[in-house]
């Protein structure tokens, strides 16, 4: 179900072929693409690859990273910032 919202000029959810949402407060619109789920061999890999990695970084993320991220991080948070360099 759609919400339009006449006073920002802003739509949220399907309505019929066109998808409504916002990014970092701007609204926008595209066309609804269906989802897939690729289970190919090299996208099992790259799933692992980053669930092992992001398991590590939940396992260290409190006692290393969260000392040093900011009460608002700009850009990236250290977490993300550690998936990102580790991928």
């Amino acid at each position: 179900m759609a919400t339009i919202n006449w006073i920002k000029a802003s739509l949220r959810g399907r309505l019929g072929e066109i998808v409504g949402s916002s990014w970092r407060g701007k609204p926008y619109v595209k066309t609804y693409t269906k989802p897939h789920d690729p289970k190919t061999p090299k996208q099992m890999t790259v799933r692992d690859i980053f669930g092992h990695v992001c398991s590590i970084a939940k396992v260290i993320y409190h006692p290393v990273l969260k000392p040093y991220t900011f009460p608002k991080p700009q850009g990236m948070t250290a977490y993300n910032k550690m998936i990102h360099i580790n991928r």
